[in-house]
């Protein structure tokens, strides 16, 4: 394969990398944000509801209950009074206090019986009609929540999806041969980049070829030991370029930029998330990352089909 021929190839693996790292952090994103929902604080409802109105017949049977309390108590009252009055010399039963005593308080209790009846059932009412609101109002905010927490993972399963079918295009190129598997990072792909781009190598093996440069730098940099972090995050990566001072590397500038990609679309995300209410259709439709992936799929597709070519020129 000639230099030209291998630096294409080693762009494209380049290209699939940084996108598989910027689906990582997407997703990661995502993870976070779905995190971060808090369940809603539902509002409490009011104690007296319509449901529990009594009528005005349980209102009179109940008054009526009260009434023959008070009449047992009125015939204790007239009882004492009749014992004052026998040690006074005057032993008649007090029947006048205890007859009007008596219908005083039946008619005291049944007035009471039915303004109760019909205060209580406005007030019940009103309380009624509240709570019918508190209930709406909680359903809408449990299911707006409910919502939010299915959107995050269908933004997931959609990039999850393409980041699999990314990651099959990915060792697809490796699969061809052409790179020894330990050099099959984002890291030392980056580096041979570099040499080949730049010219210091024009082969892959041999003391003067891309592998001895690779071992040579990685040996200098002292940066052997954090290859395995690389590949848990691309920021580790940005650390080391910067101290081999390759800070104007394709490598460097690809990582940045798919940085940037995965904040704007981590904010457009959460954006999102805070306009979702409790409606059904706002769950699946219109999701934040669908025009991400269709283009990373595109881009899938295109790769895909250049594959043969370099099978060929192996």
């Amino acid at each position: 394969m000639n230099n030209t021929d291998m630096i294409k190839y080693l762009e494209r693996i380049i290209k699939l990398e940084i996108k598989c790292n910027e689906q990582k952090g997407l997703m990661k994103a995502i993870q976070v944000s779905k995190k971060n929902l808090k369940p809603p604080k539902e509002e409490k409802l009011l104690y007296e509801d319509f449901d529990y109105n009594r009528t005005l017949l349980e209102n009179l049977g109940l008054g009526l209950a009260a009434f023959v309390v008070i009449a047992i108590v009125l015939l204790i009252i007239s009882g004492v009074i009749y014992v004052i009055r026998f040690m006074f010399g005057n032993a008649s039963f007090p029947k006048l206090f205890f007859l009007i005593s008596n219908i005083t308080s039946f008619i005291i209790i049944v007035i009471l019986s039915i303004h109760f009846t019909e205060d209580t059932k406005i007030e019940r009412e009103k309380n009624y009609k509240k709570n019918l609101t508190i209930r709406t109002n909680n359903n809408e905010i449990t299911q707006a929540y409910k919502n939010k927490i299915q959107r995050c993972d269908n933004e997931y399963s959609n990039i999850k999806q393409e980041y699999d079918n990314t990651q099959s295009v990915l060792l697809k190129y490796y699969n061809i041969g052409i790179i020894y598997p330990k050099y099959r990072n984002l890291f030392c792909i980056g580096l041979i980049y570099e040499y080949y781009n730049s010219g210091i190598c024009d082969t892959l093996i041999g003391p003067y070829g891309a592998y001895a440069k690779v071992e040579q730098d990685l040996k200098y940099y002292k940066v052997s030991d954090q290859l395995d972090r690389m590949e848990s995050g691309i920021n580790t990566i940005v650390g080391i370029l910067n101290n081999m001072e390759l800070k104007q590397s394709m490598i460097y500038n690809a990582i940045i930029k798919a940085d940037h990609n995965i904040a704007v679309m981590s904010d457009t995300i959460n954006s999102n998330l805070k306009k979702i209410t409790g409606k059904i259709d706002e769950v699946n439709h219109h999701l934040t990352s669908t025009e991400y992936t269709n283009k990373i799929n595109k881009m899938n597709i295109e790769l895909l089909r250049d594959i043969e070519i370099y099978k060929h020129l192996k």
